[in-house]
């Protein structure tokens, strides 16, 4: 270990509530955005791993009762229903395998299915770590529209975010 960054490990943690770290937090949510390509979103950031993002976006968006389809192309997407159905939300899961990246065409065949219709949120990590899939987002995103779908698109991009491309703007329903 170089004593340059041995040295800096004995650097006291900054004050989370004052100075530098809240000085820079503007800047980080500014390029937050740039990165994930939005001029209509806003960051947020969620101090907490993955599986703490996960939870607190099903918190904050599904109710306990409510269906949500969990497209897999791997483990993490699997992990991510399991956490879905600890806080009540009905999962159902279009499995794609550990092989090869989801097909919209199947979503699209899926979500207009008259027994789809009830589906509140559809899931999907953009690259999976387990497998290495990485989804289309874009294009699972008009395989829903494609579907006449309302469904709310969930996208765990942690594994993905700066090395693919992220396109929110694209992702996001379009309402007239």
């Amino acid at each position: 270990m170089p004593d340059r960054v041995l040295q800096a490990m004995h650097i006291p943690s900054p004050n989370i509530y004052e100075g530098e770290v809240i000085d820079m937090t503007d800047q980080i949510l500014l390029d937050l955005c740039e990165c994930s390509q939005t001029t209509v979103g806003t960051a947020i950031i969620y101090i907490g791993n993955g599986h703490a993002a996960w939870e607190a976006a099903l918190a904050n968006t599904l109710g306990e009762g409510d269906r949500a389809l969990v497209v897999s192309t791997g483990t993490f997407a699997t992990a991510w229903g399991v956490i879905a159905e600890s806080v009540g939300v009905v999962v159902e899961t279009l499995e794609f395998g550990m092989l090869h990246a989801a097909d919209p065409a199947v979503l699209t065949e899926y979500l207009s299915r008259p027994e789809s219709a009830g589906i509140k949120a559809v899931m999907v990590c953009q690259t999976d770590t387990a497998s290495s899939c990485t989804n289309d987002v874009g294009a699972l995103r008009a395989a829903i529209d494609a579907a006449g779908h309302p469904a709310l698109y969930m996208v765990d991009c942690v594994a993905s975010f700066v090395c693919e491309e992220m396109h929110m703007d694209e992702c996001v329903l379009q309402l007239e």
